[in-house]
């Protein structure tokens, strides 16, 4: 599961590169996505559908194994709205009150 940690790194990789560049939102920030986001994404994809016959279904790889696949369209739509973030977590901050 290494492989699926590094290629997650590379995700929020591409999410510092535009923070750096001040990409924050929009047409710009879909375009880097689509240039270094979605090959990972592909190659995420493929290893998952991979390594699913591999591991066990009810194991807890097998069960995030299920969770991705199953709800793939839902976890790569950031890619294809630039004002999208790659995840919930500053929602999830505000929502138990610890907001920074």
């Amino acid at each position: 599961m290494g492989a699926v940690l590094a290629m997650i790194a590379q995700l929020y990789g591409v999410e510092k590169l535009a923070r750096e560049r001040g990409i924050l939102g929009g047409e710009e920030r879909r375009i880097l996505r689509e240039q270094g986001a979605r090959p990972v994404l592909n190659e995420l994809h493929a290893y998952l559908l991979g390594i699913r016959a591999e591991v066990r279904p009810k194991s807890p790889v097998g069960r995030a194994v299920a969770y991705a696949l199953n709800h793939w369209t839902a976890l790569t739509c950031y890619c294809e709205d630039g004002d999208l973030d790659i995840d919930n977590n500053a929602a999830e901050r505000t929502a138990r009150g610890c907001n920074p």
